[in-house]
């Protein structure tokens, strides 16, 4: 079998379209990557936060406290899910120490471990 230089010209440029075309996809599937693990950590951010300043406000509620949950429930409703958003939104509506609040707690604990997509 003899090989003529238009089969080699066309395999090597095969080759090279080729190696072009994984680079892309890599190169794509990379950002995508870099994409969500970012998001990730800012819905793990914000939930983090959420927790942190619902506790300083069951124990103390003062004006700084209740401001800083305010924002990481803002934090929550950016880059979360409408659920989880929802969830909070309950939960700020409920009383202290009623059956209500309890069913929040567990609904905003619920949304907030689907959302990190941990085990329930």
């Amino acid at each position: 079998m003899t090989l003529n230089p238009q089969t080699i010209i066309a395999f090597v440029g095969g080759l090279g379209i080729g190696s072009i075309a994984v680079a892309i996809v890599n190169h794509l599937l990379g950002r995508k990557a870099k994409h969500q693990d970012a998001a990730f950590a800012a819905r793990k951010e914000a939930i983090d936060g959420l927790l942190q300043a619902y506790r300083d406000a069951s124990v103390s509620p003062t004006e700084e406290v209740l401001k800083r949950f305010g924002y990481w429930e803002a934090q929550i409703n950016i880059v979360c899910s409408e659920r989880l958003s929802q969830a909070v939104e309950k939960l700020k509506l409920s009383a202290p120490g009623t059956s209500e609040r309890e069913e929040a707690d567990r609904e905003m604990r619920k949304a907030m471990r689907d959302e990190l997509k941990l085990a329930s």
